[in-house]
């Protein structure tokens, strides 16, 4: 996958927390990941609109971005990826700002 690849992310209707991370939680807005770490895939689940999700590599490289995201649980795919730690950003609707570390094992 190349960085400029847009990759869209599904949203799920069901959701069963396995190991979830410490919720991020600038005023009203959170994030919450799990499993974590995993290896397939990661859902996101947010309790506000995001404007902006991306993505990035220990290197800092953009592996995905998705814009308008309604409150939700959302699949993020990652059976593509390399082993190793990510970092999802997150712009809320307030314009506030969250970041979570994700671990992908192999």
């Amino acid at each position: 996958m190349k960085a400029s690849d847009t990759l869209f992310i599904k949203k799920i209707e069901i959701y069963t927390p396995e190991a979830p991370q410490p919720i991020p939680k600038v005023g009203d807005c959170s994030i919450e990941i799990a499993p974590n770490p995993g290896v397939t895939e990661f859902r996101l689940s947010t309790n506000q609109a995001l404007q902006q999700v991306a993505v990035y590599d220990a290197r800092s490289r953009k592996m995905l971005e998705s814009f308008d995201l309604e409150a939700g649980e959302y699949t993020v795919p990652t059976i593509k990826w390399s082993a190793g730690t990510y970092y999802i950003k997150a712009k809320c609707a307030d314009d506030s700002h969250l970041q979570v570390r994700w671990i992908k094992s192999k």
